[in-house]
């Protein structure tokens, strides 16, 4: 297993796990850096909707690998 899957086994949940990551990382440094208050907004929004959107894939991840798990039993 190469170094770059994050021990994760499928496109969905290495897509949904940086998706996640990122969203943090928008929401922390508009916690920190950012001091036009519109700005923030604007970032913490667009961080709220990754950070939604990467569960979600996330999810759909690790449905898949159930199913891909099912099927190999």
């Amino acid at each position: 297993m190469s170094s770059s899957s994050f021990g994760l086994s499928n496109l969905y949940l290495k897509i949904g796990a940086s998706l996640v990551m990122v969203a943090l990382a928008a929401i922390a440094v508009t916690s920190f850096f950012l001091p036009d208050r519109e700005l923030q907004a604007i970032v913490r929004n667009i961080g709220g909707i990754a950070l939604l959107g990467g569960a979600v894939v996330y999810v759909i991840g690790r449905f898949v690998q159930a199913k891909h798990a099912r099927t190999q039993a």
